[in-house]
């Protein structure tokens, strides 16, 4: 037991680094190169890059398929772009934003990141990850041409510790990257991009300090170079990226409080020391919260607008029933599993609707990821079938069609799926979604564990939405 203990106590001793994050650092210089988040040491975005920023910010509205103005159905598509640490993060932050009533209901927030998949691999515009991108942004009923805002935050694996070697390869992938998503979404018009968090717990070498703190730069000379007028990263005339901005720089020195109070404690990591736990991930989604609420080029088109309001519900109902144990039920169990292979397993979720009024333009499925996720999202006509009693033996028939097919997703990321066709043409109001397996074996986190099956539902209301503060727009 004594032994067991060793690595987190090492962990917990380990010293902090002594670096100055570099919105700290400011004017100042690290092995040669300035700090601050923007040139000549600044905090500050440059006036001229701002008034772009604020005009492309002000095109940002809700558009149809083939990418045109579209107030009554259109979509303002939000992506996350980047590997594990990214989708980890993503995850709460999408969650939590799919329970916000005082931001714009339109924005439809989807996780894009994906596990082991860094920046050389996805700077490579003819990388799987791309694929993987095309198909969750389909299964959301989303296309290229509504996606308009990214968050991007990326790094690579086992960098060497020769600043500023690594990191200036790390900026190269960025602006390869950034140049991908401009091309695959021609109307990504603003781009966020942050660098990692602490790596000083860190006890692999997939990413430790100062490597973690020196990707900063990287981050940092991506936006200079777009500012000082570099050709490969235009965004007009002709755009070849995306505006860049610094998303929020999210480094602190572990335990050593920032200027603004910001620390990582040891407990915000997994065993690695490098990949988020689960306050981790709050911390970051917390964060990307505060960011995207009060940044001055996100004010356009984060707030809430008038005539449509957000409305998450929960599942009445979620169980998976198992071919190997045909008569056992796991109403209770705290996970959801899909599988097909030595046995078949389906995931059942049933939601009441009848409170909901009026015109429901989305129906955004949203589960959390346990392990792996994905699969054949298909309609149940039979919604009578009770949490604590249904089995493989007794379970309904997928009888009502294929939905979509969603892809698979990465450990504790999420998956979600348009059901809004689905949704509207129940005559009771009381829906039932079924989850297989094509190959393989998923699990989700299921309400008893916390994290529920939800539908996402964007409603046109004749209501104004609010400002801000208050109370949140009327629920019809």
């Amino acid at each position: 037991m004594v032994h067991a203990l060793l690595p987190f106590v090492a962990i917990l001793l380990r010293p902090d680094t002594g670096n100055v994050p570099l919105n700290d650092l400011g004017a100042g210089f690290y092995k040669g190169f300035q700090g601050g988040l923007y040139p000549g040491g600044s905090n500050v975005v440059p006036a001229s890059h701002m008034s772009a920023a604020l005009a492309l910010a002000a095109g940002i509205v809700p558009r149809d398929a083939a990418g045109m103005p579209n107030a009554q159905t259109g979509k303002i598509g939000m992506i996350t772009i980047g590997m594990s640490n990214t989708t980890q993060e993503s995850a709460p932050f999408e969650r939590n934003e799919d329970l916000n009533g005082y931001r714009n209901a339109r924005v439809e927030i989807l996780n894009c990141a994906v596990g082991g998949q860094t920046a050389h691999i996805i700077a490579d515009p003819s990388a799987n990850y791309w694929t993987i991108v095309a198909q969750r942004i389909a299964a959301m009923g989303l296309n290229a041409n509504q996606i308009q805002i990214a968050w991007l935050k990326e790094a690579n694996a086992n960098p060497p510790n020769d600043f500023p070697g690594h990191a200036q390869v790390l900026r190269d992938d960025l602006i390869q990257v950034v140049r991908n998503l401009r091309q695959k979404f021609p109307n990504l018009t603003l781009c966020y991009v942050s660098s990692r968090i602490y790596g000083g717990y860190a006890n692999t070498q997939l990413n430790p300090e100062p490597q973690a703190y020196e990707s900063g730069f990287s981050v940092k000379w991506l936006v200079e170079a777009q500012i000082s007028g570099d050709s490969r990263l235009s965004f007009a005339n002709p755009p070849n990226a995306p505006l860049l901005l610094w998303g929020p720089y999210m480094w602190a020195d572990g335990l050593t409080p920032r200027s603004d109070g910001l620390i990582w404690m040891a407990n915000e990591f997994e065993s690695d020391g490098t990949h988020p736990s689960t306050l981790g991930e709050n911390h970051v989604a917390d964060l990307l919260t505060q960011f995207f609420s009060t940044d001055s080029t996100c004010q356009v088109w984060f707030k809430p607008q008038p005539g449509f309001r957000l409305t998450a519900v929960n599942a009445a109902a979620d169980a998976s029933v198992r071919s190997d144990q045909p008569n056992a039920n796991f109403g209770s169990a705290d996970s959801l599993i899909t599988a097909e292979g030595s046995y078949s397993a389906r995931t059942y979720l049933k939601f009441d609707l009848r409170g909901i009024v009026g015109q429901i333009v989305s129906a955004k499925l949203s589960l959390r990821v346990g392990n792996g996720g994905g699969g054949i999202l298909g309609l149940v006509n039979n919604s009578n079938w009770q949490e604590n009693t249904i089995t493989w033996n007794n379970a309904p028939p997928i009888d009502g069609g294929t939905i979509t097919q969603i892809p698979m997703a990465s450990r504790e990321s999420t998956i979600c799926a348009e059901t809004a066709a689905a949704v509207n043409a129940d005559s009771d109001k009381i829906v039932t979604f079924a989850l297989a397996a094509p190959s393989g074996s998923q699990t989700y986190v299921s309400k008893e564990g916390g994290q529920p099956p939800r539908l996402v539902l964007i409603v046109k209301t004749k209501f104004p939405a609010k400002s801000g503060g208050g109370v949140p727009p009327p629920s019809s």
